[in-house]
């Protein structure tokens, strides 16, 4: 990807598991990562992309503070990929329950 293709892309939820991974192909293939974890891990970190820590979805005043760390910045993608889910068994899956875990 040249300099004038670079993306930049918001991967929330980076720190582990399926949003580490999608940071860590994104940056592979060129692109500039900002990831925001509630907590970084040392996978995270070693990806050197832009880390903003203490990011929780579910927290006004943290979404707040993230808005106005980001303020200025183009985002030409958005990952989301944060969230808790609650149940412990799919059978039944109540989908009313569905947005509440992520809150």
């Amino acid at each position: 990807m040249t300099a004038a293709m670079t993306s930049t892309v918001l991967v929330v939820g980076a720190n582990r598991g399926i949003g580490l991974e999608l940071a860590r192909e994104l940056k592979k293939r060129g692109h500039d990562v900002v990831a925001t974890c509630r907590e970084t891990s040392e996978a995270l970190e070693a990806l050197e992309v832009e880390v903003h820590r203490g990011v929780d979805v579910t927290d006004d005043t943290s979404v707040t503070a993230l808005r106005k760390a980001l303020a200025g910045r183009v985002l030409d993608g958005l990952i989301v990929n944060s969230g808790i889910l609650r149940r412990t068994s799919l059978d039944p899956l109540d989908l009313a329950t569905v947005p509440k875990s992520s809150r």
